[in-house]
């Protein structure tokens, strides 16, 4: 293959690093004594597609999956700046078609994918642990590069990163690190949804149910 076929097969993936300006993000860095805590992944420079495991609605913390991330999820509406570092990461043209596809097919699984949140909650005792059909934000990322088959020196599992580990096997790489919401647009669409309050029963309903169903998927595929 020639050098212009291999410039044409070449697309790029980008991981972003940042830091989340929720309660439970400052506790996570704090205990981890570490500056970033949330990791994503995006199929485009200017961010537009940028996915990862998180909260579906700010006020209710364990409704979370696989979701598209967008300016407002960052800032909450109430800080300009939100440090990030950003690798970019060249994969051939089929791995990152390949890329999206996995996260399509994981949008639309009918059982739905659930936040691996006991593994976070757990990790200092345990240093994270695999649970069928959910991912924490930097175990999503991890995965999505394994699948796109980007290589680095750790073979540790998915579940074992926390984000700055997955950024040093990924420093050569090293792309961008600042202001993420100068690369962010608004999107007040998607915020509404993101911002709506539930009722209290509603609220506990649903954390119940989604605790209940993480419980039983962990058990259930030991």
């Amino acid at each position: 293959m020639g050098q212009c076929e291999k410039m044409e097969n070449k697309k790029y993936v980008y991981v972003v690093l940042s830091q989340t300006p929720t309660k439970f993000g400052r506790l996570i860095r704090n205990r981890t004594n570490t500056k970033y805590n949330h990791a994503s992944i995006s199929f485009d420079e200017n961010m537009e597609q940028l996915y990862s495991f998180g909260r579906a609605q700010h006020s209710v913390p364990v409704k979370a999956g696989l979701v598209k991330e967008f300016r407002e999820r960052f800032s909450l509406n109430q800080i300009d700046y939100v440090a990030c570092k950003v690798y970019k990461i060249p994969v051939s043209k089929e791995d990152y078609y390949h890329g999206l596809e996995i996260v399509n097919d994981i949008m639309s699984d009918p059982d739905g994918y659930l936040y691996n949140l006991f593994s976070v909650l757990t990790y200092p005792m345990f240093h994270g642990f695999s649970t069928y059909k959910t991912f924490t934000c930097v175990e999503f990322t991890a995965h999505m590069l394994k699948c796109m088959n980007v290589k680095w020196k750790s073979n540790r599992p998915d579940c074992k990163y926390m984000p700055e580990q997955l950024g040093e096997e990924l420093e050569e790489w090293y792309h961008y690190e600042g202001n993420l919401l100068d690369v962010l647009e608004p999107s007040p669409e998607e915020s509404e949804f993101y911002f709506e309050k539930p009722n209290y029963f509603t609220k506990t309903w649903i954390s119940i149910w989604v605790l209940l169903r993480l419980g039983y998927r962990k058990m259930r595929y030991l």
